[in-house]
């Protein structure tokens, strides 16, 4: 089994650094006690941000304030997002703005773009990718479909978790994680991990 292999995303991936059946998983936020199996995590290598995208006309006022400065507004998020958070939720029950969910982030968008709704939140890479993959599919255009950010809901840095359990089986775990974590400070440093994720979205 190679590395590249035991470095993957979702609960199978956590599983196995729990069972110390795998060497590292990413990208985990940094949940010590939630998951005591994962230690260390590696230097933090990018910021994740749920966020509100908007149309533009939504936004000339200021909304920095989440979710007070949105009350009044229909707003969409996908079915079973809970990052929009409790507050977000306890409004929408109390009728102080409108919750519509989307089944994807595709639908999410397009319900914005067709204005079925003022705002739409998610993950910003999340909606980064869904909007490039409606403009390539000729669905978007950033010209006339006004959009932009609004309120940063929450962030989290996204690490390398390894395994702390059947450490045996890994006995080149601190050089490894010591020349990571050289790499991810110097790209960080000289900007290669922010340009990566521009040039990934580059139309």
């Amino acid at each position: 089994m190679t590395l590249l292999s035991r470095c993957s995303l979702g609960s199978a991936s956590l599983s196995k650094v729990e069972k110390g059946t795998g060497f590292a998983v990413f990208p985990p936020y940094h949940f010590p006690e939630e998951r005591p199996y994962i230690a260390p995590y590696s230097e933090p290598i990018l910021l994740e941000q749920v966020i509100a995208i908007c149309h533009d006309k939504v936004l000339a006022k200021d909304r920095k304030n989440w979710p007070e400065d949105y009350y009044g507004l229909r707003i969409g998020t996908n079915d079973g997002f809970l990052s929009p958070g409790q507050d977000f939720f306890n409004a929408a029950r109390q009728g102080h703005l409108s919750l519509i969910e989307a089944t994807n982030t595709r639908s999410g968008l397009r319900m914005l773009l067709a204005r079925r709704t003022d705002c739409y939140v998610n993950a910003e890479m999340s909606i980064r990718w869904g909007l490039l993959k409606l403009r390539r599919a000729g669905l978007y255009d950033p010209g006339l479909d006004q959009l932009r950010f609004g309120a940063v809901i929450d962030a989290e840095w996204g690490y390398i978790g390894y395994t702390n359990r059947n450490e045996n089986a890994f006995p080149f775990k601190e050089d490894f994680i010591h020349k990571v974590n050289k790499i991810i400070r110097q790209m960080k440093s000289d900007g290669s991990i922010n340009q990566i994720v521009e040039d990934y979205f580059e139309y």
